[in-house]
């Protein structure tokens, strides 16, 4: 099995890049290493769905490859805590209102929520979403899950602010990766 890594930072990446040892094709957005890849889709619906289509020529064997959305996603105060990781149970696109469900682990300690994909970044506290929120996951899911089974994929999200952030700068979306990285090796790779 291979496994795809999709964030949509550099920031959120280079945990991952680091900690497999992944190397970047000079010519592309797509690192690997043996059967771990990783792409940077950007940030946003739109970068995300054009990054999307520069990558699916590149990838070979697509019956055996395993995709993981991970990065930083604003959370609701009340129902989540800033660093923790959440496997995502389901995502709702909040301008069309489609509601999927991704592929879910067994036999893993994360705790679960919800995810809705926003166009533009949530600075108001969020009091309208009961879960997090991100701008690339429901996109992330529709256009992949043409290309493979959505059974192979998963949406993990550490929690990096409370929806009330406006310098989206001054969050370590690195470190708060980094912090979950043997979980994503232990509980994730090694689980599939």
């Amino acid at each position: 099995m291979n496994f795809l890594f999709l964030t949509a930072l550099k920031a959120e990446a280079q945990p991952i890049i680091d900690g497999f040892g992944l190397h970047k094709n000079p010519t592309t957005h797509l690192y690997q290493r043996k059967k771990i890849m990783l792409f940077i889709t950007g940030v946003g619906k739109e970068k995300t769905k054009n990054r999307l289509n520069q990558l699916t020529p590149l990838l070979k064997d697509l019956g055996q490859i395993v995709i993981i959305n991970i990065g930083i996603a604003g959370g609701n105060p009340k129902n989540t805590n800033i660093g923790n990781m959440y496997l995502i149970r389901s995502i709702t696109d909040d301008e069309s209102h489609e509601l999927v469900f991704p592929d879910q682990l067994d036999n893993h300690s994360f705790n679960e929520i919800e995810l809705t994909t926003v166009s533009k970044g949530v600075t108001d506290y969020g009091k309208q979403f009961d879960g997090l929120v991100d701008m690339e996951a429901s996109v992330i899911y529709e256009m992949m899950s043409k290309k493979v089974s959505p059974y192979r994929m998963l949406f993990l999200k550490v929690v990096s602010d409370y929806m009330d952030t406006e310098d989206w700068a001054s969050i370590d979306a690195s470190g708060l990766v980094e912090k979950h990285l043997n979980s994503i090796k232990t509980q994730v790779i090694k689980a599939i």
